[in-house]
């Protein structure tokens, strides 16, 4: 939406940037930090943290634009400065709702938060053996422990091969062991007691 007016006074946005100060020192930023990002060779979209800077610029010619227009057509420029922030609060409302509704949904941190509760208030201490699947993301860990692993209510580890994995057992044997299939981070995962007659 903020590319209304931005479009809408292309013709005099650009006389207005090139006779003002501020509006050069802000191209001028905005050539300095492409630059900065252009050397990142590994995209992600949670890196689009690293867009941040822009937003103020961004402000600065979207709110001059709209200034500009209700300077050439009042009527019209009335319209595009109410209709703007009713689309961006339109669009708040619209992602707000969406992040809600995702964090009590079955996502993988939540998955794993209930998980780990449920093994937090069981007897006894706990091995999560986690296998992941092909369609499962990197940026979705589940394995990571408490500094204190030996004392942690719950332990966390990643599939290995078998004589890895009884070394392991071997080494927590005081604990109930247990295998967690995860294939899609938004399915169910798969959650069983491990096949401890495997390493007998």
């Amino acid at each position: 939406m903020y590319l209304i007016p931005l479009i809408g006074m292309f013709t005099l946005l650009v006389p207005w940037t090139l006779m003002n100060r501020w509006a050069r020192f802000a191209v001028l930023t905005y050539a300095v930090t492409s630059l900065g990002l252009f050397m990142v060779t590994y995209t992600h979209p949670s890196y689009l943290h690293y867009l941040a800077p822009f937003l103020g610029l961004n402000y600065v010619f979207v709110l001059n634009a709209m200034r500009l227009w209700h300077r050439r057509n009042k009527r019209v420029g009335q319209f595009v400065l109410a209709a703007v922030p009713l689309l961006a609060a339109a669009v708040l409302v619209k992602y707000s709702y969406e992040t809600v509704r995702q964090a009590t949904s079955s996502t993988w941190h939540v998955q794993r938060t209930r998980l780990l509760t449920q093994l937090t208030q069981d007897q006894g201490k706990h091995l999560v053996m986690v296998s992941y699947g092909a369609k499962h993301s990197p940026h979705n860990e589940w394995v990571y422990n408490e500094a204190d692993i030996d004392g942690a209510k719950v332990v966390w580890a990643r599939q290995m091969d078998l004589g890895q994995n009884c070394k392991l057992l071997t080494y927590f044997r005081e604990r109930h062991i247990w295998t967690l299939e995860i294939d899609e981070d938004d399915s169910e995962p798969v959650f069983k007691p491990y096949p401890t007659n495997l390493c007998r």
